[in-house]
C-alpha cells in the first residue's frame, strides 16, 4: 500500500505488485492502478444542515485495468441515521474514466469529520481504491419533515443474524423478522424468509426497478443461496420483498463480506399495500416513548390570542392508548377520544366540541396523523369542514410556558365560575327557603313545588361537583406539566453545556490549523 497526501486528502492506494510485473516503472503504475479524484463537494465544508439535506460529491475516477467497478461515497466511521449513494455498477464499455456524482445525509442529528470514496473491482470483489477528505458538516433536526413515501438506508446483516426490514432493526426472533442470513456450511450462505414474507427475483438494476412492477409480481420465493446458478446470492442481487407486516420493499446485495455479513442497499414503501383498518394495540416498547405525554399545535380556528390546542397521550390499563384534550378554545361538552394505531400511524377522534362561529355543538374532530421524527404529521378533518394539515411537536421550555399561563388563566376563570355558581346556588337555596316559609297554601301545591325545588338543587350540586372534579384534574394536569417543563429545562441545561463544550473543542481546532498554517512554508 502506497500513501500520498495531494491538496490536504489522504489518499490510499491499494494495488497487485504482480500487476506492476516486477518494472516499478511510474508509467506502468498509472496504466495499471485505478485512481480517484474528488473535484467538489457541495455544500462547501464546514456547513450546518437540516437532517435530510444531501452533501454531493463529484468524483473523477479511472479504473484502469478493471472490467466493471462500484463506488461509494460515506462517512468515514458509518453511523445509525446515514444515508449515502453507491452507484450500480459501472462497465467498462462507458469508458475507462468518467465523473461521479454521490451523495450522502443523515435522517437525524449527526456530525461528520471526514467523508470516504471507495472504488470497488466487482469482478475480484475487493476494493482497489480508497481517499477520504477532512470535512466539517452538522446535520440538525430537520423544522417540520414531509411523511415519506418511502425510507431507503444500507444495512450490514452480521451471518446468522435476522432482520427487521420494517423498522431496519438486526437481531431477534419476534413475529416481525422478514430475513435470516443463514450460513449453513462453509463455501454457502443462504437468505430465508420469515414469519411469511415473501420474495420476487428481478433481473433488473435496483434503480430501474418500480413501485408498479414490485405491486404487480409475486412473492412466493422462500430462500436464496450463494450457489444458485441464475440467480446467486451475489453484489448486483436484485430483490422485491413483501415483508411479514405487509409493506413492499426492494433490496439490492452490495456487498459479500463472506461469512462475517452481507451489505444490502434497500428502499420501503409505507403505505404501498393496504394496511388492515381494524384497531390492533401496539407492542412495541417504545409506543409510550413516541406518544406518551404532552403534544400541541397552533389551531387556525382558535382566536387570535389562545389558538394552543394540547393533547396528552397516556396508556390505560392493559396497554390501550387513550388521548386527553387538556386545552382547546372552544369545549362545550365532555370530550370523548378514541386512538387507533397502525404501525406508526394514528387516528385520534374528539367529539363534543364546538367550532368558533358554528351554532351546533354536535361536532367531531379526526385527526390522521403519521409518527415521523418525534413529531405527528398529518390531517385533521371537521364535519362539514375541508381537512387541514397540522404538525403535533412535543412543547421546548418556552411553549410549556405558554402552556402553563393558558392553563392557569383558564383554571382562574373556571374557579371563578365555580365560584359564581357556589353564590348562585345559595341564593337559590335562600329563595327557597324564604318561599317555603311564605307558602301558606294547601299542602298539596306545596309538597309539588317543593320536590321540582329539590330537584332544581340537586342539579345544582351535581353541576357543583362536576365543576370541583374538572378544578381537580386541571390542578394534577398543571402539576404534570410543571414536572415535564423541570425535564426540558434540565435537558436544555446540558446541551447549553454541551454547545460550549464544542464551541472550545472548534477553538482549539481552529489555532491548531493556525499553528499548522504558521509553520508550514
Amino acid at each position: 500500500m502506497q500513501t500520498r497526501t495531494v491538496l490536504g486528502v489522504m489518499v490510499s492506494v491499494f494495488y497487485f505488485m504482480s500487476a506492476v510485473d516486477g518494472r516499478g516503472a511510474e508509467s506502468s503504475l498509472s496504466a495499471v492502478v485505478p485512481t480517484l479524484e474528488i473535484l467538489s463537494i457541495n455544500p462547501p465544508s464546514p456547513a450546518v444542515l437540516e437532517a435530510g439535506q444531501k452533501v454531493t460529491v463529484k468524483v473523477r475516477y479511472d479504473m484502469a485495468g478493471c472490467e466493471s467497478v462500484q463506488i461509494w461515497v460515506r462517512s468515514s466511521s458509518a453511523s445509525r441515521g446515514e444515508i449515502s449513494h453507491p452507484c450500480s455498477p459501472i462497465p467498462r464499455t462507458q469508458g475507462q474514466s468518467g465523473i461521479f456524482e454521490g451523495w450522502l445525509y443523515f435522517d437525524d442529528k449527526a456530525q461528520v469529520k471526514e467523508i470516504a470514496v471507495r472504488m470497488k473491482d466487482v469482478a475480484k470483489n475487493a476494493f482497489v481504491y480508497e481517499m477520504t477528505k477532512a470535512v466539517d458538516y452538522r446535520w440538525t433536526n430537520a423544522p417540520a419533515p414531509k411523511a415519506p413515501e418511502k425510507f431507503e438506508g444500507i444495512t450490514r446483516i452480521p451471518g446468522s443474524f435476522t432482520w427487521d426490514v420494517d423498522s431496519d432493526t438486526i437481531g431477534g426472533n419476534s413475529k416481525l423478522v422478514d430475513l435470516w442470513f443463514q450460513v449453513d456450511r462453509s463455501n454457502e450462505q443462504v437468505l430465508v424468509t420469515r414469519n411469511n414474507a415473501g420474495m420476487a427475483i428481478f433481473d433488473l438494476p435496483f434503480d430501474q426497478l418500480q413501485l408498479e412492477q414490485l405491486r404487480r409480481c409475486s412473492f412466493g420465493q422462500k430462500s436464496r443461496s450463494s450457489l444458485n446458478e441464475r440467480y446467486p446470492l451475489k453484489p448486483g442481487f436484485c430483490f422485491g420483498l413483501k415483508t411479514s407486516e405487509g409493506r413492499i420493499a426492494k433490496l439490492e446485495l452490495l456487498e459479500d463480506e463472506f461469512p462475517q455479513c452481507l451489505v444490502f442497499r434497500w428502499q420501503l414503501y409505507p403505505d404501498a399495500v393496504k394496511r388492515e383498518t381494524e384497531s390492533r394495540n401496539s407492542s412495541k416498547t417504545d409506543s409510550a416513548k413516541q406518544y406518551g405525554g404532552l403534544w400541541y399545535y397552533v389551531d387556525p380556528w382558535g382566536r387570535p390570542e389562545d389558538r394552543i390546542v394540547v393533547v396528552e397521550g397516556r396508556f390505560e390499563q392493559g396497554g390501550k392508548l387513550a388521548f386527553d384534550l387538556v386545552k382547546h378554545f372552544c369545549v362545550s361538552k365532555p370530550v370523548f377520544t378514541d386512538a387507533v394505531i397502525q404501525k406508526d400511524q394514528i387516528e385520534i377522534r374528539f367529539s363534543g366540541i364546538e367550532y368558533a362561529g358554528q351554532n351546533s355543538s354536535a361536532k367531531t374532530m379526526t385527526y390522521s396523523l403519521l409518527y415521523h421524527q418525534d413529531q405527528l404529521l398529518g390531517q385533521v378533518f371537521r364535519d362539514g369542514l375541508e381537512p387541514e394539515k397540522v404538525v403535533m411537536r412535543r412543547p421546548d421550555v418556552t411553549m410549556a410556558n405558554q402552556i402553563i399561563t393558558c392553563l392557569a388563566r383558564e383554571s382562574r376563570d373556571m374557579q371563578a365560575r365555580l365560584e359564581r355558581e357556589q353564590a348562585r346556588s345559595d341564593g337559590e337555596k335562600l329563595a327557597l327557603k324564604n318561599k317555603i316559609q311564605s307558602l301558606g297554601a294547601s299542602n298539596g301545591q306545596l309538597q309539588e313545588e317543593m320536590s321540582g325545588l329539590r330537584e332544581l338543587l340537586d342539579r345544582s350540586r351535581k353541576e357543583i361537583e362536576d365543576m370541583r372534579a374538572s378544578w381537580d384534574r386541571a390542578k394534577e394536569q398543571i402539576s404534570r406539566i410543571k414536572r415535564e417543563m423541570t425535564e426540558i429545562q434540565k435537558t436544555n441545561q446540558e446541551l447549553v453545556e454541551q454547545k460550549k463544550k464544542d464551541q472550545q473543542t472548534v477553538r482549539s481546532l481552529e489555532n491548531m490549523l493556525r499553528q499548522a498554517d504558521i509553520k508550514s512554508p
